[in-house]
């Protein structure tokens, strides 16, 4: 079974998502960029669902970090935000995120079929 960690700081919002994904996905929970590492380290996701705005280190840095770790390119990641509108998709997709969902309007089923998709 596929995993999947999300990564948002919005808890009712992370837990919510991650119940709509349990029966097709193992999946875990953190609330900051800096939980992130740890959790990669110890779940070892195949998905990442990112939210753009994190208390702490921004998610922008973070992406930065990630994608310098060659051992991480098979864990996709998808930026699940509020501010999805706001962000030029084109330039996160070029430094290696998989998708850009905004999350007001995603469902649990086109959440499920996008990483699905992107198996």
């Amino acid at each position: 079974m596929k995993r999947v960690l999300i990564v948002d700081d919005d808890k009712w919002f992370a837990e919510s998502v991650g119940k709509s994904l349990k029966h097709k996905f193992r999946v875990a929970t953190v609330g900051t960029a800096e939980a992130v590492f740890p959790a990669i380290e110890k779940f070892k996701p195949d998905f990442l669902l990112l939210d753009l705005v994190l208390g702490g280190k921004n998610a922008v840095t973070f992406l930065n970090e990630f994608i310098s770790y060659d051992d991480l390119d098979g864990v996709k990641i998808v930026v699940m935000s509020s501010a999805a509108k706001d962000v030029l998709r084109e330039d996160l997709l070029q430094i290696g995120v998989a998708e850009v969902l905004d999350k007001t309007e995603i469902t649990p089923e086109a959440l499920c079929q996008t990483l699905e998709t992107l198996k």
